[in-house]
């Protein structure tokens, strides 16, 4: 889809609001919810197949196993830590008000063929940076860096180009708090 712009004069309320509810309500879905408590039960039993739940929830079923075995080693090993991660992560709540004063360019790109959350995150993170860019990698996942290297490649390498066009100039308003 076409590259989505942030625009800096939306109602931050508005957007703060919106931001705040889709997270919740992405956060609350029944299908998320059973995977992040089948995976926390599966670490906390320390069952070698919690990296396979979470990977294969994100991938696509067999995405795990058609890792380099190397890769599915660090991902068993790591599970532990990524269920932590979830812990935070469900009750991170973004503040619009403090994204909106990040005025530089920035990508936020998802795969087509990721789950709904993940595509309407970076929509909704969109709105409040008032220089982001959103864009969807056609036919990509969720490990989208994995699988589609040279469209992140190219974006990545977009978002260089109009930084440095800007003379490299990356400001964060102040008074924030």
């Amino acid at each position: 889809s076409a590259p989505h712009q942030g625009t800096a004069n939306e109602d931050s309320v508005g957007v703060a609001r919106t931001l705040e509810e889709g997270v919740r309500k992405l956060n609350d879905t029944p299908e998320l919810q059973a995977m992040i408590a089948g995976f926390q039960a599966q670490v906390k039993a320390r069952d070698p197949n919690g990296a396979k739940t979470i990977i294969d929830y994100y991938g696509g079923e067999g995405f795990f196993d058609a890792l380099p075995e190397n890769v599915r080693a660090y991902c068993t090993a790591t599970a532990k830590v990524n269920a932590l991660d979830w812990h935070t992560g469900m009750s991170y709540r973004p503040d619009a008000q403090h994204l909106s004063a990040i005025d530089c360019p920035i990508t936020l790109a998802y795969g087509s063929n990721t789950t709904a959350a993940m595509q309407t995150i970076p929509r909704l993170l969109g709105r409040c940076l008032p220089k982001a860019r959103i864009c969807e990698v056609k036919d990509a996942g969720h490990f989208l860096i994995s699988t589609h290297p040279k469209d992140c490649a190219a974006l990545i390498i977009e978002t260089i180009v109009k930084a440095k066009a800007s003379q490299g100039v990356c400001k964060i308003k102040k008074g924030l708090g």
